[in-house]
């Protein structure tokens, strides 16, 4: 009976020992759908690996909502299909899908490193303004970013074992329906995730807060929804006519320019008093002229009880964290809030332009020489095309401070004893009109490993923290004798001085030991002071950058254009109105009050959230 065939329970595996196989016909059904769909089968799986290594570069996907898991796996296979179809090798597709993910993650994860914060569409622009300073930070990866690449290696090294499938060239119409179907997905959700509206309305995450929406929607979809926020939206009930009209002229200045005041105003990089969040368990003190001012004396210090007696300190509410220190100088010389503004835009890139509201502007049509200093590239965040728009009449760079002295360097960067060295010279070039001097400082930046810089200061945590410490304490020590030098000069003078951000949260996490609002990350000191006594006291002690120049001008002795006239109404009843907080005059913050009142701000600054956008987007 050879002829007859043999039944499924009496199959034998040899090469198994003569061992009765199990369900062999489920094994056979399986093998033959394995073959069948062992294509889609690699690009779903290879795709689902990639988009898991590009995201552990800097959270855990897997905490991601499943949803958005399979949102994310399914984006990332349409890419696959798609580089399948260009390529006709699998192979090929895979590995540069995968190789693509790594260098994003890559990317993003230093970016986060540096500034506590993923990549932005706005940073396509600012890319710039990122390789000037690249000498300046650490690549050392984490572990998880370490480990993150190497499962990327593996992830290619077995793609490049297990896909063989080519696609003929014959077959170019089944490579255009494929491809092209796929391409149409891809683009059709991604296109309705950058559309204003649609992310909010369908359960995505739209709060740019460090790498959250990284971590709930996704690189990709994050990345996209962002895209949506490029142009800012009108504001609710905004009526081009009625905004136009809700500004009246600027007051005239009639008097004796010669007669006012020289005025400094100083954006100290990343200068901020991190005992504010903790104990930063510092073996010295690491702001002892700020903190002196701020415990309001008395002090056998004249610096001290100079600044305690003819001037404010207090605490601004800024818009960026960790880096984008062009933002909080852009908040203080327009009166501008990024409120109402993409979160991750840099304004100087996008909307500053000839008919931008400056307080420059109006300095200079009082009779004020303004000038603009930096010790850095004067093409960082675009300041070189920015500050003409805004009114200034000189923009002096790196190319005016000697990097060739190295006692003149801090970090191989201008110390900030040498920058006011230099303002101080610039200052006193006196030919009859008053000096706007607006300072942006540099000895501060960002990272904090340099090796050959020995910190006078030991701190918590790792040798960055203490890094950073010492250099900001220079910044104060530097800030006491600026103000004793200026205590000398004859000619009135007022000083503004404030920082932009504090550094990325890698070097405050290690003093965090408890829960912290979001919003104290985004807070740093302010002081201002003149030389010759005149009453800064109306300055809030909790405000934000945008409501800073209102008091620099009364400091000044100036009448208020109309721009800030309107403002200081917004600050009698908000002190501080920033991306990040709203302060009202009772101090209470936007995070401490309940929903309806947090609607009722809302609704009290839709008047400034429709002036600034006629100001800034739609005045012509």
């Amino acid at each position: 009976m050879s002829d007859v065939k043999q039944s499924t329970v009496d199959v034998v595996d040899k090469a198994d020992g003569g061992k009765k196989k199990m369900f062999p016909g489920l094994r056979r059904r399986l093998g033959l759908f394995l073959r069948k769909y062992e294509v889609s089968l690699q690009v779903a799986l290879f795709s689902l690996l990639s988009y898991y290594i590009l995201e552990f570069f800097i959270t855990i996907p897997f905490a991601t909502p499943p949803a958005m898991q399979v949102l994310n796996w399914f984006l990332y296979a349409m890419i696959g299909v798609v580089l399948f179809c260009v390529t006709r090798r699998l192979k090929a597709a895979m590995i540069l899908e995968t190789a693509l993910c790594m260098v994003v993650g890559l990317v993003d994860g230093y970016v986060y490193m540096f500034r506590s914060s993923t990549i932005t569409p706005f940073d396509l622009l600012s890319i710039g303004t990122a390789v000037s300073v690249m000498d300046k930070f650490d690549f050392t990866p984490d572990f998880q970013m370490f480990l993150s690449f190497m499962y990327g290696i593996c992830c290619i090294l077995l793609e490049a074992r297990c896909c063989k499938a080519v696609l003929g060239r014959g077959r170019w119409k089944t490579r255009l329906a494929a491809g092209g179907t796929a391409f149409a997905l891809l683009a059709g959700i991604l296109g309705c995730l950058a559309t204003p509206g649609f992310p909010e309305a369908h359960g995505f995450d739209t709060v740019p807060w460090t790498c959250e929406m990284n971590l709930m929607d996704g690189t990709l979809p994050a990345f996209f929804i962002q895209l949506g926020w490029v142009s800012p939206a009108e504001p609710e009930g905004y009526d081009a006519g009625v905004a136009a009209g809700m500004l009246g002229e600027d007051p005239v200045f009639t008097g004796d320019a010669s007669e006012l005041p020289d005025v400094i105003v100083v954006m100290n990089e990343a200068f901020s008093d991190l005992e504010y969040l903790a104990d930063t368990g510092a073996d010295a003190d690491t702001l002892p002229f700020l903190h002196a001012v701020m415990g309001g004396g008395p002090s056998d210090d004249p610096v001290v009880s100079d600044v305690v007696k003819n001037g404010v300190v207090g605490w601004l509410s800024v818009p960026v964290l960790g880096g984008n220190t062009a933002n909080t100088e852009f908040e203080f010389l327009t009166g501008c809030s990024m409120r109402f503004l993409p979160l991750s835009a840099v304004p100087y890139q996008q909307y500053v332009r000839e008919s931008c509201p400056s307080v420059v502007k109006y300095m200079k049509s009082a009779g004020y020489e303004c000038v603009a200093m930096h010790p850095y590239l004067s093409t960082g965040w675009k300041r070189d095309i920015a500050y003409p728009f805004l009114g200034f009449d000189e923009f002096l760079d790196y190319t005016r401070y000697d990097y060739e002295n190295e006692d003149a360097l801090c970090r191989g960067l201008i110390a900030d004893e040498e920058d006011y060295r230099v303002l101080l010279e610039e200052l006193d070039d006196y030919d009859g009109s008053p000096r706007f001097l607006f300072n942006v400082t540099i000895q501060n930046h960002g990272g904090y490993n340099d090796e050959g810089f020995v910190p006078d200061i030991v701190a918590e945590g790792d040798g960055e923290l203490s890094q950073y410490l010492a250099v900001v304490r220079k910044s104060d020590e530097a800030l006491h004798d600026l103000v004793g030098k200026l205590m000398e000069r004859d000619r009135k003078t007022v000083l503004v001085f404030f920082g932009d951000h504090q550094p990325a949260l890698s070097v405050s996490d290690g003093i965090i030991k408890s829960q912290i609002p979001a919003r104290e990350f985004y807070t740093v000191p302010y002081l201002i002071w003149t030389n010759f006594g005149a009453d800064v006291s109306g300055a809030p002690e909790r405000t934000s950058p945008n409501f800073l120049a209102i008091d620099m001008l009364r400091a000044a002795g100036l009448e208020l254009p109309a721009w800030q006239g309107f403002l200081e109404g917004v600050r009698d009843e908000y002190t501080a109105v920033s991306a990040h907080d709203v302060i009202d005059a009772a101090g209470r913050h936007y995070d401490e009050m309940s929903g309806d009142e947090q609607a009722q701000v809302d609704v009290d600054l839709l008047g400034y959230a429709r002036l600034q956008y006629w100001l800034l987007i739609d005045r012509e």
